[in-house]
């Protein structure tokens, strides 16, 4: 019988091709003809090799896009997304520290033509930062119908749920996960008590007179802790820290003065933003403060969300209400050292790969190149998904 020629990539400094003359037999019984196997061809397709397939799976895991891939290899595009089709996914797992975050997947009219939602959840491991799953939607009918499908058993070893203030992700948490502990991320509460104290700055600002106008010229220093402002550093070999400790000292101080001269004053505008400042630095104490127990951090947290409810700020008073929902997953979270950091991570790398792929087009091939990119052990540093991308 006349040979099949097929022709194969292969990944080297240039693109090459392989020509491979395979035998065809023929079954004596039925009359079938089958050509022989062979080691060195993909079984995902027979124009590509083993090593072609398993180079492209290893980029896709270093988060690169298609067109850098066929570009670099030679392949067509056609070939580089059916290796990409047959690479195997990770196996589902619930960790012991659950992270749920969500992320911006499609624009408003992308998400209509494509039958998908505009926000997804992502699931990661705390431990070692891996991306779980990631779920079409962000709401608690969609957490709560993944976590029902892993077995209840899986389930009940989980230990720590962390997540953001968002309601329905903490919900679903309390509802299926029975024996997890439910922690609030602490720096998305600290966020909310500083967008808190710089709306009612910019409220203030533009009110007549320019009696709190110039507050716009400090205000990272108005929203910073003022017991960690301008700390200083570490002295090298060929530095002296006793210098380094001066300098920052009268940095601060001076900061220190920028701050006094804005919140002095008689009038109605210099006392609200005096009370917003100082609502904001006791809100900074009460997190850098060592409790004894967990009761006595939850009275504190009460007193202060008191304060700022009868304050006469109605920012303050939002956020406090905010606060006072989820008092015993914010004290949680304290108290255990747990955050949100890891998914918080991971999705900022979702941005970085949605950006070099220009967009995805549907759910399940943008499901299926994150997991393979973030599903995965490290390949070169530990504890991380993949390498920090830089854009």
């Amino acid at each position: 019988m006349n040979p099949k020629y097929q022709e194969y990539g292969h990944v080297t400094v240039s693109a090459c091709v392989l020509v491979i003359d395979l035998r065809r037999y023929q079954c004596k019984k039925c009359g079938k003809t089958f050509f022989e196997p062979q080691s060195i061809v993909s079984e995902c397709s027979p124009h590509m090799t083993v090593d072609l397939e398993q180079w492209i799976v290893y980029q896709i895991r270093l988060g690169r896009s298609l067109a850098e891939i066929t570009r670099e290899c030679g392949a067509s595009a056609d070939i580089t997304r059916l290796a990409i089709e047959a690479a195997p996914l990770p196996k589902l797992h619930l960790p012991k520290h659950l992270c749920v975050d969500e992320f911006h997947a499609f624009s408003k009219r992308r998400a209509y033509l494509k039958g998908s939602r505009q926000y997804w959840t992502i699931c990661v491991d705390g431990q070692d930062g891996r991306l779980i799953d990631a779920l079409d939607g962000h709401d608690k009918q969609t957490l709560e119908t993944w976590l029902r499908s892993i077995p209840k058993p899986e389930r009940e070893q989980v230990e720590y749920f962390t997540c953001d203030m968002f309601d329905a992700f903490w919900r679903a948490a309390k509802t299926q996960l029975p024996n997890a502990v439910i922690c609030i991320d602490k720096f998305h509460v600290a966020s909310l008590v500083k967008d808190a104290f710089d709306k009612a700055r910019r409220r203030i600002a533009k009110r007549p007179g320019k009696s709190t106008a110039d507050t716009k010229a400090i205000w990272k220093l108005l929203v910073a802790n003022r017991a960690k402002l301008i700390q200083a550093p570490q002295a090298r070999t060929w530095q002296d820290q006793a210098a380094l400790d001066r300098a920052a000292t009268t940095r601060r101080n001076t900061a220190f003065e920028r701050i006094a001269s804005v919140l002095t004053g008689d009038d109605a505008n210099h006392r609200e933003l005096r009370m917003a400042y100082l609502m904001l630095q006791a809100f900074y104490v009460w997190a850098d403060t060592d409790f004894d127990n967990e009761r006595e951090m939850k009275r504190a947290l009460g007193n202060w969300i008191s304060q700022a409810q009868n304050c006469g700020i109605k920012e303050f008073a939002t956020a406090a209400n905010s606060i006072k929902g989820v008092k015993e997953y914010i004290v949680n979270a304290y108290m255990t050292g747990k955050t949100n950091a890891y998914a918080e991570n991971v999705n900022r790398k979702i941005k970085d790969i949605k950006r070099r792929a220009c967009g995805f087009t549907n759910y399940k091939s943008m499901r299926r190149r994150l997991l393979l990119a973030y599903g995965y052990p490290a390949l070169d540093k530990g504890g991380v998904a993949l390498p920090n991308h830089n854009k």
